[in-house]
C-alpha cells in the first residue's frame, strides 16, 4: 500500500509540475501577443491580478469541502485504523484516535464561516 501511495503522489508532483510550466509558457505567450499588438501595461496587469484573486477564491472554496468530502468518504478506514492504534497500544500523538470521528464535523464547522 505504501508504494502505491508513494507512486501516485509522485505521479502528482509530475503532473503538477507540467501544469506549472504550461502556465508559465502560456503566460510569456500572453505577455509576447500583448506586446505584439501593443496592449498598455495597466491593461495587462489588471487582467493578470484577476486571474490571481479568481484562482485563490477557487482554492479557498474548494479545499475545505475537498477535506469534508475526504474525510467523510474516510471515516471509516480512519476508525479502523484508531482501533488497531488502540488493540496495538500504538502511541498517537496528539488525541488522533480521538479526533478521528469527529474530523467531518470539525472541517464542517472551520469551513462553513470561512466563506463570505
Amino acid at each position: 500500500m505504501l508504494a502505491r501511495m508513494s507512486k501516485n503522489s509522485s505521479s502528482r508532483v509530475v503532473v503538477w509540475w507540467f501544469v506549472l510550466l504550461a502556465a508559465a509558457l502560456l503566460t510569456l505567450l500572453v505577455a509576447w501577443a500583448a506586446r505584439l499588438i501593443r496592449v498598455p501595461t495597466n491593461t495587462l496587469l489588471t487582467v493578470a491580478v484577476v486571474v490571481v484573486a479568481l484562482s485563490w477564491l477557487l482554492i479557498l472554496v474548494t479545499v475545505p469541502w475537498n477535506l469534508y468530502a475526504w474525510s467523510d468518504q474516510n471515516r471509516p478506514r480512519l476508525a479502523r485504523l484508531a482501533s488497531l492504534h488502540r488493540a496495538h497500544r500504538v502511541a498517537a500523538t496528539s488525541g488522533q484516535p480521538a479526533h478521528c470521528p469527529g474530523l467531518p464535523r470539525a472541517a464542517r464547522r472551520d469551513a462553513v464561516p470561512a466563506h463570505p
